[in-house]
C-alpha cells in the first residue's frame, strides 16, 4: 500500500489537480470537492488497473455513483427483506432491474474491460503489475476460490471503503485550515523548512514533519468521518462492561465517543494539533486515537489513505494559501443523507498562490 509505484500515482493526480484545476481558478471561488473525489478515486483505479486518467475524467469515480445513489433505493431491500414475495409482481421487478442495471453499469463498461485486457497480458509468474494482475494470478492458483465475480466485487469494495473516506477527510481539513488561519500559517511553514518550493512533497519527507503529521491527526480526531466504523460479528459469547454478548451478535462500536471523550481528550470541541506534540515538537501518538479502527479487524488502507492525505494536502499547501469566501464560514454541519460517513456540507475556497 506505501510502495514507491502507489506513491508516484498519488503524486500524478495531486499535480493534475493543482494545474488542471486549481491554477485555471487561481483567486477565485472554487468547490474542489467534485475534482477531488476524482483525483482520489484514479488513486485507486491506478492501484488496480495500472491505467492513468486525467483528473477532469470521471470513468473512475463513475464506480461509486451506484452506491452515491444507494439512499434512493434503499427502501427498496428494506421492503422485500420484510416481504421476498413481493419480487415477483412485475412492478417491484422492474424496480430490481433498474437498479442492478445501476450497479453493473461501471462493471460492464470500466471494471470487467480491465480484467479482460489484463487477463490477455498477465504473465502468471512475472512481477504483478497491479491489483488485477495478482487477483489472476491468484486465480490461476485456486480457480475454485478466486473466481471473475470474487475479483469484482474486491475491487468494488477498494472503492467503497477508500473513496470517500480519504476524500471526505481532505474536505474538512480544508475547513479547519480556513477557519484557523494561524494553524494553516504553521503548516504552510513546516511544508517550505522541510520541502521548499522546488520539488514536490514526498513521503519520504513525513518523519521530519511532525507539525503536519499533528494536523492530520487532530483533523481525523474532530472530523470522525467514520463515528460508528464497520459492523463487526462476534465469533464467539463473551462478557463486555457486565453485559452478555452472544456469539454472532453484530457489533457496533461508537470510535467518535472514543475522540471526543475528556479523558482522552482535554477540551475535545477545540481544534488543536499541537495534543501530538510534545515537548520538543515531536509527534506524540496517542492509543486512544482510532480513525482506522484497532486490531486485526482495522482497516487495511491505513497506509494508503495516510499517504493521500500527507501529499494531497502537502501538495496543495505547497503552491497555496486556502480561505473561505468573503462572509462565509462554515458551521461544521454534515450532509444528512449519507449513512456511514459524515461528509460536511457544500462551501467554496479561494486558493492564493503565494
Amino acid at each position: 500500500m506505501g510502495g514507491a509505484k502507489l506513491e508516484s500515482v498519488i503524486q500524478d493526480q495531486v499535480q493534475e489537480l493543482l494545474e488542471q484545476v486549481v491554477a485555471p481558478n487561481e483567486g477565485k471561488p472554487l468547490c474542489i470537492d467534485h475534482n477531488l473525489r476524482i483525483a482520489i478515486a484514479n488513486v485507486i483505479w491506478g492501484m488496480v488497473s495500472s491505467q492513468k486518467f486525467a483528473v477532469t475524467d470521471t470513468r473512475a469515480l463513475e464506480v461509486m455513483r451506484p452506491f452515491d445513489e444507494m439512499s434512493q433505493f434503499i427502501w427498496v431491500f428494506i421492503i422485500l427483506t420484510i416481504c421476498p414475495a413481493l419480487a415477483r409482481l412485475p412492478s417491484w421487478l422492474n424496480g430490481l432491474k433498474k437498479v442492478y442495471k445501476i450497479f453493473n453499469a461501471p462493471i460492464d463498461t470500466l471494471i470487467q474491460p480491465a480484467i479482460d485486457s489484463h487477463e490477455e497480458t498477465v504473465d502468471l509468474r512475472g512481477e504483478p503489475r497491479d491489483y488485477i494482475d495478482c487477483m489472476l494470478q491468484e486465480r490461476s492458483r485456486n480457480p475454485q476460490l478466486f473466481t471473475n465475480r470474487h475479483m469484482i466485487r474486491s475491487i468494488l469494495d477498494l472503492f467503497v471503503a477508500g473513496h470517500d473516506t480519504t476524500s471526505v477527510t481532505l474536505g474538512w481539513a480544508f475547513i479547519y485550515l480556513c477557519k484557523d488561519l494561524e494553524v494553516q500559517r504553521k503548516l504552510r511553514e513546516e511544508i517550505t523548512n522541510i520541502v521548499g518550493k522546488e520539488r514536490s512533497p514526498a513521503l519520504s519527507d513525513r518523519p521530519r514533519m511532525p507539525y503536519t503529521e499533528a494536523f492530520i491527526m487532530e483533523t481525523q480526531r474532530m472530523a470522525n468521518i467514520a463515528p460508528t466504523g464497520l459492523e463487526h460479528v462476534t465469533r464467539e459469547e463473551i462478557q463486555l462492561g457486565g453485559y452478555t454478548i452472544p456469539r454472532g451478535a453484530q457489533i457496533i462500536s461508537l470510535l467518535m465517543a472514543v475522540h471526543m471523550d475528556e479523558k482522552h481528550f482535554p477540551e475535545p470541541e477545540a481544534f488543536r494539533p499541537e495534543r501530538f506534540l510534545d515537548d520538543q515538537g515531536r509527534v506524540k501518538p496517542n492509543r486512544a486515537l482510532i480513525p482506522f479502527s484497532v486490531g486485526k479487524r482495522s482497516c487495511l488502507g491505513e497506509a494508503l489513505a495516510r499517504a493521500e492525505l500527507f501529499l494531497f494536502l502537502t501538495g496543495l499547501l505547497q503552491r497555496y494559501s486556502l480561505r473561505f469566501v468573503d462572509g462565509f464560514d462554515h458551521d461544521l454541519s454534515c450532509i444528512q443523507t449519507k449513512a456511514i460517513v459524515r461528509e460536511p456540507t457544500s462551501y467554496e475556497v479561494v486558493l492564493e498562490r503565494s
